[in-house]
């Protein structure tokens, strides 16, 4: 697979160019400062009160004492909690942190600077929030801005293990190992390096021109690693421009996508001109003639986070999925990653129930969202031939099969199993290509192969194993003739096959000529599937 990468965003050295955008807005920065201002006056009065009322006066005790009564409070002198020092530099950090996450500053920072402001906040050692302070450290960040990505780049390299022979200087062309720590059984995010593998997504996610992983995002990787005892396992995630291993020590092993590697190296071969070899700086040579198709279709992180936050609750037999208020964001607003949520969830298996606003399922789906959170992909639909079956076609196809108490059923390239849960259980094996159909269809208490079925239908055990196929093959590229012909493979003497096809399959379908098999042809249903505008028939097939 490869991974698409958008070369207009880089410079000639490689790296991605940000834009170039005001950091804060002239309204939005007047409104600051005279925020600022309004609140720092009544600090000072407030102060200013306080102090004049106990400066010989040891009255105020008794309000401690009498509205605190009790509580086991630990007895401060109010001229020490009313201290003006101490209020201002708690203001100062107070309108710091937001003015530097007005400026989007806090995303763009590679993790050692983030720490150090986060560090400064939270001490109150910021300096002083005064208009030319302010103005000068937005400068200052803005003019550093340039060389963020790179600074990202290097900090994941220099996070990585120094014990481990693997981490050479071929930097991220081998398999990285780094370190995240654990506290009562869960990754802690302010310890260790989690946050260079969340710089090191970001990165990737800017080459892959996706928008940036939402704060948690690999904290709760890494603990959903842990929930399902995946330690010691690869993991692929962002679409396949990673995989990552994590084990009980708190060891994490990383693999960088080739196509992504190379355009590491050549970023942090600008801060180590020696240390990476010249060919691990360039474009992998691809074999001659052979091609890449793009199978899995990567999604917004914007549209992941919401599906991460979604609440799943049961009621009436079906599992609904309840979405958190989403935030608008880079990808058109709200209504954009509503849409592409509600499709995803649809892609699951789901169903939408339009009176109610919401995506149901007849299956928990949890584990399923959550793989696809991690995976950070979908079967992109042409190359996977993703057309789910309508519930109304899928129910004739299956009236027609006419099973039996004791038919053994075959349901080739299952998808996300609409003609499958029709099929009584017990009896029916599914082929399916996607892992995250798969995964779906076992959630249905489906048994499923996860493989290509024209492989699957070669082999000798599957051969004539079937006494009913029931199946909606993938049309394009002449995949539907070739199912047909695997299919039948399949099919045992006096058995049925009834597919779905392309009406023009009608004129250019025939059983083998060493195969006794009878054909029928229903109408052609214009229609069917919705948003493709291609006639379809049903084939009944019968062997003899």
């Amino acid at each position: 697979m490869g991974i698409a990468l958008d070369t207009s965003l880089l410079d000639s050295d490689g790296e991605p160019v940000e834009p170039v955008n005001s950091l804060v807005s002239h309204d939005s920065f007047d409104s600051i400062m005279s925020r600022y201002t309004f609140s720092r006056r009544k600090v000072e009065s407030i102060s200013n009160f306080i102090t004049s009322v106990i400066a010989d006066d040891t009255a105020i005790r008794y309000f401690f004492d009498g509205n605190l009564h009790g509580r086991n409070h630990p007895f401060a002198d109010a001229s020490q909690i009313f201290a003006l020092e101490g209020a201002i530099k708690a203001l100062d950090a107070s309108y710091w942190t937001e003015v530097i996450n007005l400026s989007d500053m806090q995303r763009l920072m590679p993790a050692a600077k983030r720490n150090e402001w986060q560090t400064s906040i939270h001490e109150h050692k910021t300096p002083p929030f005064t208009e030319e302070n302010v103005r000068a450290t937005l400068l200052n960040l803005a003019a550093q801005r340039g060389d963020f990505f790179a600074e990202k780049v290097d900090g994941v390299f220099r996070s990585l293990s120094r014990e481990h022979v693997t981490n050479r200087p071929e930097g991220f062309s081998k398999t990285l190992i780094t370190y995240v720590h654990y506290g009562d059984g869960y990754i802690l995010s302010s310890y260790g390096h989690v946050e260079n593998v969340q710089d090191l997504r970001s990165v990737v996610a800017t080459l892959m021109q996706r928008d940036e992983p939402y704060h948690w995002a690999t904290k709760e990787l890494l603990d959903n690693i842990q929930r399902t005892k995946r330690l010691g396992q690869w993991v692929r995630i962002d679409g396949g421009a990673l995989e990552v291993k994590l084990y009980k020590k708190g060891t994490l092993h990383i693999r960088c996508h080739q196509d992504i590697a190379w355009q590491l190296n050549k970023v942090l071969a600008k801060r180590y001109p020696a240390a990476i070899p010249s060919e691990l700086r360039s474009p992998p040579q691809r074999r001659p003639g052979r091609r890449y198709a793009t199978v899995e279709q990567p999604l917004p992180f914007a549209v992941l986070q919401q599906l991460d936050t979604a609440s799943v609750y049961q009621n009436d037999g079906v599992f609904a999925v309840l979405l958190s208020s989403a935030t608008k964001g880079p990808l058109g607003g709200l209504r954009h990653v509503s849409r592409l949520v509600r499709e995803a969830l649809l892609a699951l298996g789901g169903v939408l129930d339009s009176q109610q606003g919401r995506v149901i399922f007849d299956f928990d789906p949890r584990d399923l969202i959550a793989g696809l959170v991690e995976r950070g992909t979908l079967p992109e639909q042409r190359s996977h031939q993703f057309y789910p079956t309508p519930e109304a076609l899928a129910k004739r196809v299956v009236e027609m099969a006419q099973i039996e108490p004791e038919s053994r059923i075959l349901e080739p390239s299952a998808g996300v199993g609409n003609i499958a849960r029709l099929l009584p259980t017990e009896q029916t094996q599914c082929v399916e290509l996607a892992p995250l159909h798969c995964e779906a269809l076992r959630q249905r208490g489906l048994v499923v192969d996860e493989a290509d079925f024209l492989l699957w239908a070669s082999k000798p055990e599957h051969q004539q194993g079937f006494d009913r196929i029931v199946a909606n093959p993938p049309f394009a590229d002449g995949r539907a003739q070739a199912h047909m012909d695997a299919m039948m493979q399949c099919l045992a003497p006096r058995g049925r096959l009834i597919a779905i096809l392309p009406a023009s399959m009608r004129q250019r379908w025939r059983p083998a000529a060493n195969t006794t098999a009878y054909v029928t042809w229903s109408e052609e249903i214009s229609g069917a599937f919705p948003g493709v505008s291609i006639d379809v028939v049903i084939a009944q097939v019968s062997r003899h």
